[in-house]
């Protein structure tokens, strides 16, 4: 006789001293259990002793699980083998009700000395058999609050909170009608960079933050000949300075900015695309060759085009037109794969269709593969891409048939396959998407929702993001919030998300208290 299995599955989230736990999924199965763990969105609290709160969600059979559940925690110095640091945390018995359980690991003040540390974790029913996963998840920078929790930088940034307990927002420019079109980037100093536009006067601004939260920044207008700065996007150049695409609805060109400096308060000005209607929906990345390469749609013959930059600062590129079949090239997103070529995200407004183009090079002078990926519906609009720590693209965009927020995740390089997910459907949601990959290897992505006129965000469970804790991030009540977001994670490994406020027409940002966005004081 067969006997069907529910699965266990473990979302959870850890508040540490300092420091920053890369995330892991394993499979396991033990006698007359099978269950699946993911230990994911790990982020630091505040520095507030040796220990550190273990907050989770359990999921039996795709439902909140009840009851007790046993654990073991064990740490050590090597991925597998090695040794043992500290005492074996004994097995722990621990109440689990509509799914959440919290629990407090400690192992001693000299577990973290500044190493790198695997945590080794088993897991059973109450009463029976634990299995021990595989792999170790790592712990880095190391939990104890004599590591750095900043990523890559040789001094902590300034501004650097850690006693940040509660989701922190800020106005960052309220003069006149500001931040339509907004996208951020990490800057070289480890401060937010955002570009975007001012409606009121049609100029490119750009905001450097001067904290990690931006409650102070300095605010710059990079352009101002003409109608310009719809459709920024912003990235990092290998010199250390932004680079900015965007489009000039005056002479209907496309246009870049290559800041001068870190603040980016000068830049040198472009004009890339100087054939008709070439420049909306642009998007940005930095290739292997150290240079920018754009995606935009070319509204005269409805193309997707792709600009190859030239030089650093971007003054020329080499243009090529990468889809002509019908109406495509709307709401493009382009990111560097794991192979280190390209992949570009798009609309086919012809059909209603999901599309994607992998590069064949480094400037894009071709396409190794263009496939439709979801042509369920009207959809495709508003994509987003990254490549997650599984090497693998993930896409998200808004579904306009149904109102939702979609997910697509590929499974090669190419895309040549993928699976889709609607991710979220309550209601008018899922336009204004914008994904970002988090230390703990998971996506968050931001959206907003049209229904409320909120700012959401949804937190993925595993690197295909087949499901995702969601949340409403900033409620508008009787205003509008949320519309042009752009998420980035910060050099503390928490995320930082620009909007627009539709009503007081202004640019919002929020620095998130956790990788889920949610307030540890709220949680505890």
């Amino acid at each position: 006789m067969n006997r069907k299995v529910s699965p266990l599955v473990l979302c959870a989230v850890v508040a540490l001293g300092l420091g920053s736990v890369a995330g892991a999924a394993t499979r396991l199965a033990a006698p007359g259990h099978a269950s699946g763990m993911s230990l994911g969105s790990l982020e630091p609290l505040a520095a507030v002793g040796t220990g550190f709160n273990f907050q989770g969600r359990l999921l039996n059979g795709g439902s909140p699980a009840n009851g007790l559940h046993e654990f073991t925690f064990a740490l050590f110095d090597a991925s597998s083998g090695g040794h043992q640091v500290g005492s074996t945390l004994t097995r722990t018995s621990i109440q689990v009700t509509d799914g959440i359980f919290v629990v407090s690991l400690d192992f001693g003040d000299t577990a973290f000395v500044g190493d790198a540390r695997w945590l080794e974790t088993a897991v059973g029913p109450n009463g029976g058999p634990l299995t021990t996963l595989s792999p170790r998840t790592k712990l880095n920078p190391s939990p104890f609050a004599i590591s750095a929790p900043w990523f890559g930088l040789s001094s902590k940034p300034a501004g650097y909170n850690p006693q940040l307990l509660a989701n922190d927002f800020t106005t960052v420019d309220s003069a006149g009608s500001v931040g339509r079109f907004a996208s951020v980037t990490i800057g070289s100093d480890g401060m937010p960079l955002i570009s975007y536009q001012d409606v009121a006067n049609f100029d490119l601004k750009v905001a450097h933050c001067n904290d990690l939260g931006c409650n102070s920044r300095t605010i710059t207008t990079l352009d101002s000949t003409g109608s310009v700065g719809s459709y920024s996007a912003i990235t990092l150049g290998t010199d250390g300075f932004g680079l900015i695409s965007y489009f000039d609805g005056t002479n209907d060109h496309l246009k870049v900015a290559h800041c001068s400096n870190q603040p980016c308060t000068a830049a040198t000005l472009s004009t890339i695309d100087a054939n008709p209607l070439a420049g909306e929906y642009t998007s940005i990345t930095i290739n292997r060759q150290g240079l920018g390469v754009i995606s935009y749609y070319e509204q005269t013959n409805l193309n997707l085009k792709v600009a190859a930059c030239n030089d650093i600062d971007c003054t020329s590129a080499t243009l090529t037109t990468l889809d002509s079949t019908g109406d495509v090239g709307r709401f493009t997103s382009i990111t560097v794969g794991a192979d280190g070529v390209p992949i570009i995200s798009y609309q086919d407004s012809t059909n209603g269709d999901l599309k994607v183009a992998h590069c064949s090079d480094d400037t894009c002078s071709s396409t190794s593969a263009r496939r439709t990926i979801d042509s369920t519906g009207s959809v495709g609009l508003d994509t987003s891409i990254a490549t997650g720590k599984d090497s693998l693209p993930l896409i998200s965009y808004y579904d306009s048939t149904n109102g939702a927020l979609k997910v697509t995740h590929c499974d090669s390089a190419t895309c040549s396959i993928s699976s889709t997910t609607m991710l979220d459907s309550s209601g008018t949601v899922g336009t204004d998407s914008s994904v970002a990959i988090g230390p703990d290897g998971l996506a968050l992505i931001s959206y907003y929702d049209s229904t409320n006129g909120d700012l959401r965000i949804a937190h993925c469970i595993d690197f295909a993001c087949t499901d995702a804790t969601i949340l409403t991030l900033v409620s508008g009540g009787t205003s509008l919030v949320g519309q042009y977001t752009s998420a980035v994670m910060g050099v503390d490994g928490l995320p930082f998300i620009v909007y627009h406020d539709a009503t007081g027409l202004d640019l919002e940002a929020a620095h998130c208290a956790s990788p889920l966005c949610v307030d540890y004081m709220k949680s505890r």
